[in-house]
């Protein structure tokens, strides 16, 4: 944007102006003299780019002619053997692997944006350093804006490009298990994710079958739950169909990424899927029998008629989840969240529940019978409980039962516990009238 000293504004456009013969000559004699190239001196450049002539009218754009620069050397020394065919991508894939292990070391360090440098933080010394030639070169390259002491990328995206590439070369070593794939998840940066399934949905039958090897060797490896989870977020991503590829019954892929994905009737019986975001998923009429999926994120997800019997469920978020008709039968739901959960018909016989769930849940028509409200220990559960029943606070209406957790209550002492059974052998609510058994 400009500002005129008439004080109009308005958007000025740039364009950048192609380099001509000279010019280029010149910036190669400026860079080569600057100590930037450790391999070719001005000459052998030019020589090199006379021997292809479809980088001479590449290099007229001074964008690819910097590129050019820093990537021919080792590009020609890596084809010497055959016949160098350059264009844009040969350029810009030679540029952009010379940042990728700086952006992975990124990622590492609690998935960074910005990093810090200098003395008191010297971690970043091999790639930021002024010591190695190689390193400072390296640093002069890649696109990076640099304010004191703070290094980026000159946008996010190119970061992301660069961690995903990173992530995808796992594929071609021999040692899975070994490999940024197998060891570091990249479920909780979106970005990523993106250009990762982007690029293996261009090649799919060359990535299918490791990314199914990772989910099968998490039956049997512990330390495969990263990758495996690593590639179920992506082979969902891009909507493989899971019940034609692989049986997943018996896989680890705890803190996978499965948010609005459409997974209705998926087989998932005895799989570990502890921390797994299933946030706005369609999972209904899904099978997770005798599965584990504690801290797993539900907030919006829609679990009708889904099988959740003899589940872990302990820290499981149920925010504006829908679970009626489902079977959550014995499953273990404490300290769960359950703020506007709809648990209509469902049946939770003998499931392991806290009596407050009541107080957040939609409970009409479930069954729950045997229902062990574990909180119950002491009079403050009990009491709610008998407030529930009292009002039809996520359960039917039943002054009976309201009576019976108010006389449990009164019992250990509580005082509105105490009072309300006083009340109601007084007015006769639940009981037979009788005011010798009137408290006060």
């Amino acid at each position: 944007m400009v500002f005129p000293k008439n004080g109009e504004r308005g958007f000025q456009e740039l364009t950048i102006t192609r380099f001509s013969k000279t010019e280029i000559q010149q910036y190669f004699k400026n860079y080569v003299n600057k100590g930037h190239s450790l391999h070719f001196d001005t000459d052998t450049y030019l020589q090199q780019i006379k021997k292809i002539p479809q980088l001479e009218d590449l290099i007229s754009n001074p964008i690819l002619l910097k590129i050019t620069l820093i990537t021919l050397p080792d590009l020609i020394k890596r084809e010497a053997t055959t016949a160098l065919q350059i264009n844009r991508i040969n350029l810009y894939e030679e540029f952009l692997k010379t940042c990728k292990d700086f952006a992975a070391e990124m990622f590492k360090d609690n998935n960074k944006v910005v990093i810090e440098y200098n003395s008191n933080n010297p971690n970043w010394e091999p790639f930021l350093g002024n010591e190695d030639a190689k390193c400072y070169l390296l640093r002069f390259s890649m696109p990076l804006i640099r304010r004191r002491t703070e290094y980026w990328f000159l946008h996010k995206s190119i970061r992301d490009y660069l961690i995903a590439i990173k992530f995808l070369e796992s594929f071609k070593s021999t040692k899975l298990d070994i490999t940024f794939f197998y060891k570091q998840s990249f479920v909780s940066e979106p970005g990523v994710q993106q250009f990762v399934a982007e690029h293996i949905q261009q090649k799919m039958s060359d990535f299918k079958p490791k990314l199914l090897e990772f989910i099968e060797s998490s039956k049997k490896v512990e330390h495969a739950q990263t990758a495996s989870a690593n590639a179920i977020t992506i082979l969902t991503l891009i909507g493989a169909q899971f019940k034609k590829l692989i049986d997943l019954n018996g896989s680890n892929i705890s803190g996978a990424d499965l948010n609005n994905r459409i997974l209705n009737g998926l087989q998932m019986v005895k799989v570990k899927l502890n921390q797994v975001n299933f946030q706005n998923v369609k999972l209904r009429n899904a099978n997770l029998l005798s599965s584990s999926l504690q801290d797993a994120n539900f907030k919006c997800a829609d679990l009708t008629s889904a099988n959740l019997q003899n589940t872990l469920l302990q820290g499981a978020n149920f925010q504006n989840t829908t679970l009626q008709n489902a079977n959550l039968q014995n499953a273990n739901l404490q300290n769960s969240t359950f703020q506007n959960a709809n648990f209509q018909n469902a049946d939770l016989r003998y499931a392991k529940l806290p009596s407050t769930s009541l107080r957040y849940a939609n409970f009409k028509g479930a069954n729950l019978s045997y229902v062990d409200f574990y909180d119950m220990n002491n009079s403050n559960g009990i009491f709610w409980l008998g407030q529930c029943y009292e009002y039809g606070i996520g359960v039917e209406e039943n002054i009976d039962k309201a009576f019976i957790y108010y006389q449990q209550s009164a019992d250990m002492g509580h005082v509105s516990g105490t009072f309300l059974v006083g009340y109601y052998y007084d007015e006769g609510i639940g009981v037979e009238k009788n005011e010798g058994e009137k408290q006060v």
